[in-house]
């Protein structure tokens, strides 16, 4: 199975009338779940048979702001 949670935090902060700041944190694959991609499925090459040969991408995080106005 695949177990990827993505999860994202905002505040926004209110500067003054018509302005505000959005500060913004996003995290992927968040608890970081080891996702296997590829196992050796063909018995005729014994080196990466029944092997784990790659996996998907690691927990990551972006931190960002954004004036509006």
């Amino acid at each position: 199975g695949w177990n990827q949670w993505d999860m994202t935090f905002m505040k926004y902060f209110q500067i003054r009338e018509g302005m505000r700041f959005e500060l913004r944190a996003e995290g992927y694959n968040f608890f970081n779940h080891t996702q296997f991609n590829a196992v050796g499925t063909v018995f005729t090459t014994p080196a990466t048979f029944g092997r784990v040969t790659s996996a998907r991408d690691p927990r990551s995080f972006m931190v960002g702001g954004r004036l509006q106005w």
